[in-house]
């Protein structure tokens, strides 16, 4: 498919919050200035800043909206289901049903996370935090040794 992005690294997401700021708000005074846009995109170029022009553009929309155009969180707008000592509870309590031999399913956690917390979460969430938590859904097992008939 012609156009479509290789994967790798966005050129953006290269360069400091700070350093992107400054470009956004360049970009804003010399067109501004009426410099022409190829001239702009050119010299930035020149510059080793070449930035995608939706980019720049997206830059320039949140400018003029007065919105910030870099949040230092780096989370999504979801806020956690469960706090970090929440997490540490449900350690706790999956630890102690691994100790009375009790096999602990995606579905027991997630009715742990609601009898205990009164969250509701999906399995897969819930999965993901076992997983935070250093648990694993498999087990290893030791294989014998030599061959067996």
């Amino acid at each position: 498919m012609a156009g479509k992005r290789k994967r790798g690294s966005y050129t953006t997401t290269e360069l400091a919050t700070d350093v992107r700021e400054v470009v956004a708000r360049l970009y804003d005074a010399l067109l501004a200035e009426n410099v022409p846009r190829v001239t702009v995109d050119a010299a930035f170029a020149k510059a080793g800043y070449a930035l995608p022009r939706s980019t720049l553009k997206r830059y320039r929309a949140k400018r003029a909206r007065g919105e910030v155009l870099f949040s230092p969180a780096k989370r999504s707008g979801a806020t956690p289901s469960l706090s970090d000592e929440q997490l540490e509870v449900l350690a706790g309590r999956v630890l102690h049903e691994n100790d009375v031999n009790k096999d602990v399913a995606r579905s027991d956690v997630v009715r742990f996370i609601s009898e205990l917390f009164g969250a509701s979460v999906t399995a897969r969430t819930a999965g993901n935090y076992m997983s935070r938590l250093g648990f694993a859904h498999r087990l290893t097992q030791a294989k014998p040794k030599g061959y067996h008939m």
